[in-house]
């Protein structure tokens, strides 16, 4: 789970004032990683997103993103799961 605090630490570090849409911060923050470990990230966000409520995940990561509910944060582990496959 350390890369998965990583990642909450890169989408912490104001990347969402950067960027007009939350997919150009998503991609942002995966930038920081290499190949290998945007494909690990792929596995943990793919198991994040199947277990309970996404919202814990994102607090786990320590990301600071509040999300309205369940769903919300469960779209946005999904939309974030696309982005690190698109950057495999």
């Amino acid at each position: 789970m350390a890369l998965w605090r990583r990642l909450g630490a890169e989408l912490s570090d104001g990347v969402f004032d950067r960027f007009d849409s939350f997919e150009a911060a998503l991609g942002a923050a995966l930038d920081a990683f290499t190949a290998e470990e945007r494909a690990a990230l792929q596995g943990i966000i793919s198991g994040l997103a199947a277990d309970g409520d996404a919202r814990d995940a994102w607090a786990a990561s320590g990301a600071e993103i509040g999300f309205g509910g369940p769903r919300d944060a469960r779209m946005a582990l999904l939309m974030l799961l696309e982005a690190a496959k698109a950057k495999a």
